[in-house]
């Protein structure tokens, strides 16, 4: 999974899986996802919820289920330290980006 292509809904690179975060006290686990294209590489990683990555046919890549317009609003990880994940209220923010309408 780490390493694996990310593409929004309309076939653009949004980036590739940089880490897992797996085990959060909500049962909420999570793909960082960086790029040199919508996102620098590194601070500027976007969090995605796993349960909203979508393998692709041919189970090469994923894709989310976001338009490439949306992708350029999702809200980056706001640290390296992993503090958000003891944000509950960046977290439901940052997750309704990635929920089916």
């Amino acid at each position: 999974m780490i390493g694996a292509e990310v593409r929004s809904s309309d076939d653009k690179i949004v980036g590739e899986v940089r880490n897992i975060v797996f085990g959060t006290k909500d049962g909420r686990d999570y793909a960082i996802v960086a790029s040199g294209g919508f996102f620098t590489t590194g601070k500027d990683s976007i969090v995605v919820p796993i349960r909203s990555l979508k393998v692709t046919q041919d189970r090469s890549s994923f894709f989310l289920p976001v338009a490439k317009e949306v992708m350029k609003t999702v809200p980056v990880m706001p640290d390296q330290d992993y503090k958000w994940l003891s944000d509950q209220a960046w977290r439901v923010h940052n997750d309704a980006f990635f929920e089916k309408p």
